[in-house]
C-alpha cells in the first residue's frame, strides 16, 4: 500500500572506500526498514574492479540502480 511505501527507511552502511577495489568485495551493506523493523539486510559488493578512486557521484549511481531494482521487485517503490 502507498502508506507503508513512504514508511520504508533505506539505510546504506558504506565505509570509507579506498582504491583499488576488487570486483566482487563487500563494500557495505543496505538495510530496508518499515516502521523501525528491518525487512532485509544485504552486502553491497563491488560489479567491477577499480583501479583509481572514483567519484563519489558515479559511487552513489551504481549503489542506487540496483537497490531501486531489488525495492521494486519488493513492490516497496
Amino acid at each position: 500500500d502507498k502508506d507503508a511505501a513512504e514508511r520504508v527507511e533505506r539505510v546504506l552502511e558504506v565505509p570509507t572506500l579506498r582504491a583499488p577495489v576488487e570486483r566482487g568485495e563487500r563494500l557495505g551493506r543496505v538495510v530496508v526498514k518499515l516502521d523501525g523493523k528491518t525487512l532485509a539486510e544485504r552486502d553491497l559488493v563491488a560489479a567491477a574492479s577499480a583501479a583509481k578512486r572514483i567519484a563519489l557521484t558515479t559511487f552513489i549511481w551504481y549503489v542506487n540502480r540496483p537497490l531501486v531494482a531489488v525495492l521494486k521487485s519488493w513492490h516497496l517503490l
